[in-house]
């Protein structure tokens, strides 16, 4: 029976990491940042020679504590 129940609490762990937990956030901290104008806009290419966009941001965010850090980061799509 202890089996049974650490088979099946293994399972739910399992399934609740798989259904929505990002494994790149934890344990990082948060900051705020907000955006007022366009990232660059950058073209590359895949494998097969078929281009994409990203789009780049180099912004200053803040903690919860007010402590400024300069963050850097890309989106698939214009912010």
């Amino acid at each position: 029976m202890k089996k049974h129940i650490a088979w099946i609490s293994l399972m739910i762990i399992f399934a609740a990491l798989l259904s929505g937990c990002n494994l790149n956030r934890v344990g990082t901290d948060e900051y705020y940042v907000h955006i007022t104008g366009n990232g660059k806009e950058d073209t590359s290419k895949f494998d097969d020679g078929e281009e994409y966009s990203v789009f780049k941001y180099e912004l200053t965010g803040f903690d919860e504590d007010g402590q400024e850090k300069t963050m850097e980061f890309t989106a698939d799509k214009n912010l």
